[in-house]
């Protein structure tokens, strides 16, 4: 049987990358792009929203550039230019861990031994497994974050949790770390990864260690109260996120927000353009075929090449600064890039 470690850490360093991956996640759009209400107050319990009090800080045009390109997958740490850590951790109030956390923490250790006894049986590569658990609860930001740790005979996983939420969000959030690297190696977008972990909270046994868990995916594709998401959208506004179209087709040229992108390469520019051509809406795996080989589409239609170019162009979409999630895989029949 696997062994698994567990411990708490909260501290102003642990805040501030804290605050690092949540002000990428707004300047890269992936909150935008996913139908997160990203607001200075918080909601309590709430799965679809991102708390961020408004910043005692403003960032230059230059800075924004900086935080886009953090690689919110890879922490700790998150790899950003000191003056912008210092300038994040500054305008932090000196904390320490509250009755939120306390509890938070309380409750975790009344099922901790139960969520890892089953995971051992329903995974049994990871009984081999020695875990090592840092739980982080924090203030701001989503519901949960994780790290993408390897799987091997010593994982390390790093977890932050919102001292609001509940027991079962810590537990999603161990099972994403654990299984989403090898669900997006395997192609699947962030949306299909979520439903993944869902599954496992509500239809194993980990449902009945886990009954008020509330799937996230769904939750979050909930319509959403209309004056919540225009305060969302202001506020993004506010913070100097992009709103509105980014993505344009001009003289041949595919450009990001009014800049041309010099990446691509011929295939890949082919296939983005038919995508900014027919945004936000879906477009069919032939035609994506088309695209791609033109008069030799049917000769050479292949489901997975489709897949691995979109894998590449979410790719480098991330490089510039822009989540890879405004590619969205629609089941059966194709792909759409929101914009």
């Amino acid at each position: 049987m696997g062994q698994a470690k567990t411990k708490w850490a909260r501290s102003q360093e642990t805040e501030t990358e804290r605050m690092i991956g949540v002000l990428a996640g707004i300047y890269q759009r992936f909150y935008l792009v996913n139908n997160f209400l990203v607001l200075p107050r918080l909601l309590p319990g709430s799965v679809g929203s991102v708390y961020l009090p408004k910043p005692g800080v403003s960032f230059t045009r230059k800075e924004i550039e900086q935080l886009k390109r953090v690689d919110i997958k890879k922490f700790p740490p998150l790899t950003v230019a000191e003056p912008i850590r210092k300038k994040i951790a500054e305008s932090l109030p000196s904390d320490s861990e509250g009755k939120e956390s306390a509890k938070l923490r309380e409750a975790w250790q009344k099922v901790e031994k139960s969520f890892w006894e089953k995971v051992f049986l329903l995974f049994p590569i990871l009984a081999k497994s020695t875990i090592n658990l840092e739980i982080r609860p924090t203030k701001f930001g989503t519901c949960s974050s994780f790290n993408l740790p390897k799987i091997s005979k010593r994982i390390e996983i790093f977890v932050y949790i919102r001292e609001d939420m509940e027991v079962g969000n810590i537990a999603e959030a161990i099972l994403s770390a654990l299984f989403k690297k090898d669900c997006f190696e395997q192609k699947f977008d962030w949306g299909q990864t979520e439903a993944v972990v869902d599954f496992i909270l509500k239809r194993t046994a980990l449902a009945g260690v886990f009954p008020a868990y509330r799937p996230t995916i769904g939750t979050i594709k909930d319509k959403q109260n209309g004056k919540l998401i225009a305060e969302s959208l202001a506020y993004q506004k506010e913070l100097g996120t992009e709103i509105g179209h980014i993505f344009e087709e001009e003289g041949g040229e595919v450009l990001i927000s009014k800049q041309t992108v010099a990446t691509l390469s011929p295939l890949e520019k082919r296939v983005l353009t038919l995508l900014i051509r027919k945004k936000n809406s879906i477009c069919r795996f032939d035609e994506i075929a088309a695209a791609m080989w033109q008069d030799m589409a049917d000769e050479k239609f292949s489901f997975w090449a489709i897949a691995k170019v979109i894998w590449r162009l979410r790719r480098k979409l991330e490089g510039l600064g822009v989540t890879g999630t405004v590619i969205k895989a629609w089941r059966k029949e194709g792909y759409l890039l929101l914009d």
